[in-house]
């Protein structure tokens, strides 16, 4: 039981008291371990704070926290209490031990899903409590709040291919509650929820085994483990140091294919199931982001990019003699998510460097291509790829900042046909490749996504600005923050009001305010101009990605770019003459810049760039070359190339002054660079290096399961005394 507490009279906690017991517990070794857990409480925790007693019900919790589609009846699927008598219990354990000596007290009491907050010096606080001001509480040690939710593995029994056969598959118990809820429509339920990542999901060809990735209980490396879809055996199937990933079943279950890191690229690994023998079929130039075997086993299709070619799609041979190539990638692009057809006469891939296309290459009997790759979908954030077991649609992982990942599809066999989002948010989906008499299955990777906004003090600071605090949330992302040049305010872009728009407050997140009402979802990348008077910022308001500038006050946002390619990654020269911006109109994603008023656009980098910063004295421009993609563990690194470069503001040669960095995850200040990363298995940490010197000075360490944005998750006040990240 939670120890008791002295009776005295009514003791108000604030809210940011609330939030800060609410953190210590997020926290402790109890609730690390526990993702589910942690969401669960945050969400409650949230809404009753704001009020907003009405979503503390079972069948909303089951929607919001669960991922339960809007069929969900609490009545037959019992999860939301299960999981609420798991967390009393977990809360019960941490106030016995890591919490005993906690000031504040939250409980879940039976029969509600309201919390309760109690001071241990006082009495019982109105659950329903108020908004009081901010009242200070105890210094606390350095925190982040987490995104909640790990990735998991979910089951789904697909939509489009229900048929009365019987199938003559043996059924796993989790397969036969699945078909048993779904009455009208299909539901899918969590396979995995370890703790930790979870993702990288490939489905058995007989749909009743998952091969996965996990980073283990201890969070330290990410291995391949399988798990039938009914029970809760787990296998370890590797045991490498190195982060393994993308495990592929062969076609006749006996085998599963992987990467993993070498010396000089990756090796394409095969492990027999059962046994564990080992095989390496061939050494490639990079990880990749997924495996796919030929329905005959003969071919594996992988990425590569040997030196001094074209990165590409290749076939490898099931016997490792032999590797070709299949595609091209433009210059500057690259081929990824490889996925062969059901009836092997063509192969579907995703094409592009920030954002990718989806395309189909038909294939002849032997593999060879017959003709040019067939374009399926816009640009867009990509995260996997496979094809419906009857090989009509294409599904796929999309991204964009207001609702994080969703499932898409897109017919197969037609150019040009809208791709359709589906209601499951998730990414990385498999097909299990059973009789089409069946009901088919997909598995895919999911976690929940609610970003915020953190203040932390920087070196600069004075002792009076205390502990980080969580000084910009909502119930929708809040991301993309940049510190205001004279250090008082800071824009974001949010989601709360219904979309994506640009918003300003001050520098403690107070006194928000809308900036922007395009009533669109492709809003991001704010920044300000020199004088604070006008804000920069992407958007696709017109069809095409461009870059836009508004008052700081609001109005009428004023377009700046109009080539069909996308541009985004705004920012300004330190006299605000200039506005800097990427493109894709060559092909490859460059660093461009153009007259603020307008006028002819200037090409500035020649070997890539993905976010660009001029230096204070307007000397320098610093930019990244590498992207973090949404989804993968802070342990992999981004595509591209990693550090931080320099070009002089006046034209001149590259200079790579760090070897770490990716876009978003770096920002300038008078003194030196800071930069958001956890290169080398370190724990996540925000690390600043001096100019000049370039010696690494750690200053804030996260934990290991802490997640960031990709779009600028990182700005800091030029004179060093705030650290703002999402």
């Amino acid at each position: 039981m939670i120890p008791s507490r002295a009776q005295a009279p009514d003791q108000p906690l604030s809210p940011d008291q609330v939030r800060g017991a609410l953190e210590t517990i997020l926290q402790s070794d109890a609730f690390l371990s526990s993702p589910r857990a942690s969401q669960f409480l945050r969400y409650i925790v949230e809404r009753s704070l704001g009020e907003q007693h009405e979503s503390l019900k079972e069948f909303t919790i089951g929607l919001d926290v669960f991922g339960r589609p809007a069929s969900f009846d609490p009545r037959t699927d019992t999860i939301v209490r299960v999981q609420a008598r798991r967390l009393r219990k977990r809360l019960e354990d941490y106030y016995a031990n890591q919490g005993a000596s906690d000031a504040i007290v939250i409980e879940l009491p039976k029969g509600s899903y309201v919390p309760s907050f109690h001071s241990r010096e006082g009495a019982r606080v109105d659950r329903r409590i108020g908004l009081l001001g901010n009242i200070g509480g105890p210094r606390r040690r350095w925190w982040i709040g987490l995104a909640a939710g790990a990735l998991a593995a979910v089951l789904l029994v697909w939509p489009g291919l229900h048929s009365p056969a019987a199938s003559s598959l043996p059924r796993s118990r989790a397969a036969d509650r699945v078909e048993a809820a779904v009455a009208s429509g299909p539901l899918s339920v969590p396979l995995t929820s370890f703790g930790g990542y979870e993702g990288q999901p490939d489905l058995s060809p007989d749909a009743e085994k998952l091969a996965f990735v996990w980073d283990g209980e201890q969070g330290d490396n990410l291995d391949i483990y399988i798990k039938p879809l009914s029970g809760d055996t787990l296998e370890r199937l590797t045991h490498h140091p190195g982060p393994e990933c993308c495990p592929a079943w062969s076609p006749d279950g006996r085998r599963i294919a992987l990467l993993r890191p070498a010396a000089s690229g990756a090796d394409l690994v095969v492990i027999s199931v059962p046994g564990h023998e080992e095989r390496t079929l061939a050494r490639l130039s990079e990880l990749g982001h997924q495996i796919s075997w030929s329905p005959d086993g003969r071919f594996l299709a992988v990425e590569d990019h040997p030196e001094g070619e074209p990165q590409g799609i290749f076939l490898v041979s099931s016997s490792g003699a032999t590797k070709r190539r299949i595609t091209e990638a433009p210059r500057g692009l690259s081929d990824a998510w490889p996925a062969f057809s059901p009836d092997a006469r063509a192969l579907a891939f995703a094409r592009g460097s920030n954002g990718h296309v989806v395309h189909t290459l038909e294939l002849a009997s032997d593999g060879t291509p017959s003709g040019a790759p067939k374009r399926h979908t816009a640009v867009a954030m990509i995260g996997g790829l496979d094809w419906t077991p009857d090989g009509r649609d294409l599904v796929f992982g999309l991204y964009t900042e207001e609702v994080g990942w969703r499932l898409w599809k897109v017919r197969a066999g037609v150019q040009g046909e809208t791709a359709v989002p589906l209601r499951y948010l998730g990414w990385q989906p498999s097909f299990g490749r059973r009789p089409l008499s069946s009901k088919a299955r997909l598995v895919y990777a999911a976690a929940s996504d609610d970003k915020n906004i953190y203040r932390a003090p920087g070196p600069g600071a004075s002792a009076a600005q205390g502990a980080p605090q969580r000084i910009v949330g909502s119930s929708r992302n809040d991301t993309a923050p940049r510190v205001s040049p004279a250090g008082d305010k800071i824009v974001y872009v949010s989601g709360r009001s219904g979309h994506m728009e640009v918003w300003t407050s001050g520098i403690d997140g107070s006194s928000p305010r809308q900036i922007t009402f395009s009533g669109r979802t492709e809003v991001g990348s704010p920044s300000w101009s020199p004088d604070g008077r006008f804000i920069g910022f992407n958007g696709f308001l017109n069809g095409a990605g461009d870059v836009y500038v508004v008052e700081a006050g609001g109005g009428i946002a004023q377009r700046r770019t109009t080539h069909p390619s996308t541009e985004g990654g705004v920012s300004w020269s330190r006299d605000g003459r200039w506005l800097y911006f990427v493109s894709d109109r060559t092909g490859s994603s460059e660093i461009y810049k153009k007259p603020a008023g307008g006028g002819e656009t200037i090409r500035v980098t020649a070997n890539g760039g993905h976010q660009a910063v001029e230096s204070p004295d307007g000397k320098w421009l610093y930019y990244s070359k590498s992207v973090k993609r949404p989804g993968t563990p802070e342990s992999l690194p981004g595509d591209g190339e990693p550090g931080i470069f320099r070009i002089p503001v006046t034209g001149g040669a590259e200079e790579r002054v760090l070897e770490e960095g990716v876009c978003g995850r770096w920002a300038l200040s008078r003194t030196g660079i800071y930069l958001l990363g956890s290169a080398g298995g370190r724990a996540p940490s925000i690390d600043f290096y001096s100019y000049g010197a370039w010696q690494r000075k750690t200053l804030v360490t996260f934990p290991k399961h802490a997640r960031f944005g990709i779009a600028n998750s990182l700005t800091v006040s030029e004179d060093d005394s705030w650290i703002i990240y999402a």
